[in-house]
């Protein structure tokens, strides 16, 4: 009988064994801020005194992934229900990336990722043996700066200056190709893996002017602001 938690195929457990999808090898999120002191001179005072510089550098290796085929049952097995999984496809070569990265789909976003002569659909009645999340995405990483300098207005009054930089390098961060061995864009990737300005990016660290500052072009962002 079918249940929740059993084993996808159950004359090879091992088959339903690999990494867990969430797991990322190596995360770094270094965070630098730098004041430049009060300095002697009135000129070199007014000039480089009371900015204030911030970084924040995020990078993670990709998510596991896993190879799937079509969402069409097996008649023979039934793969493709057993605890709402589909059928994985059977892995031809050792080095399943693709050797060049050039791509035929249209789109802003399109970078060959898989090689589709890695992968093959089953034969009926047979079980692919694609390990479970054995292939990993791309990586990501980020560089956020920003720039702010305080003016002493009066005893207990400061005009603060601020500029922020996300996405300072305006490079492209790849998302997670197309997984259904058959598709006609099968191991491209057809995203943006950074999300829009103020929404979290899951397993990232903070930008730099908090949570979700993310962003998948560069973005310039200048305040004012009066303490009083």
């Amino acid at each position: 009988t079918d249940g929740y938690g059993q084993n996808v195929y159950p004359r090879n457990r091992n088959l339903s064994v690999g990494n867990c999808p969430e797991d990322r090898r190596q995360i770094a999120n270094i965070s630098l801020v730098y004041r430049t002191p009060k300095l002697s001179t009135r000129l070199s005072r007014t000039l480089l005194s009371g900015w204030t510089l911030g970084s924040i550098f995020q990078a993670r290796s990709g998510q596991p992934v896993n190879i799937v085929t079509t969402n069409t049952t097996d008649p023979t097995t039934g793969f493709g229900t057993i605890n709402g999984s589909t059928q994985k496809a059977n892995q031809l070569l050792t080095n399943v990336y693709a050797p060049q990265t050039s791509c035929g789909a249209a789109g802003a976003f399109c970078v060959r990722y898989l090689n589709p002569a890695a992968f093959s659909v089953p034969a009926i009645g047979t079980a692919g043996n694609t390990g479970s999340f054995s292939v990993v995405s791309p990586g990501f990483w980020q560089w956020d700066q920003e720039i702010t300098r305080s003016f002493q207005i009066h005893e207990s009054q400061q005009l603060e200056v601020r500029f922020e930089v996300f996405n300072v390098t305006n490079s492209f961060r790849p998302g997670n190709p197309v997984l259904t061995v058959g598709s006609p864009t099968f191991g491209e990737i057809l995203n943006d893996a950074t999300p829009p300005l103020g929404v979290s990016n899951p397993g990232t660290g903070s930008g730099v002017g908090g949570a979700g500052t993310n962003a998948p072009a560069r973005v310039l962002q200048f305040a004012l602001k009066y303490v009083f």
